[in-house]
């Protein structure tokens, strides 16, 4: 939770080159009552880069019913291929997160 959005400098101890995943980050808020808390985390070397999941979040129908789960990072093309469960499969584009998936 002390982390910011964006870019982050962390000696993360892994020796870890490239990873994505998708994340809770508990005090993000919106003008919304019913959302959800997702975040994408991209971890390349030491830059941990966490991107608020706004698509998801603010669109993500059935609340713990549907959710992101698995993600493979294509550097070259700065994509996301993912699946979720109970969603269909969906691509993310990293220089657009807040756009909607294809």
């Amino acid at each position: 939770s002390e982390l910011n959005f964006g870019h982050n400098n962390v000696n993360i101890g892994l020796n870890i080159s490239s990873f994505a995943t998708f994340l809770r980050k508990e005090n993000i808020k919106y003008h919304l009552d019913y959302y959800e808390k997702f975040v994408i985390v991209v971890i390349e070397g030491n830059n941990l880069q966490i991107i608020p999941f706004d698509w998801f979040n603010n669109t993500s129908g059935d609340y713990g019913y549907v959710w992101p789960a698995t993600a493979r990072l294509d550097e070259t093309k700065s994509k996301l291929y993912c699946q979720g469960m109970r969603m269909s499969d969906f691509v993310i584009d990293l220089n657009n997160p807040a756009g909607k998936p294809f």
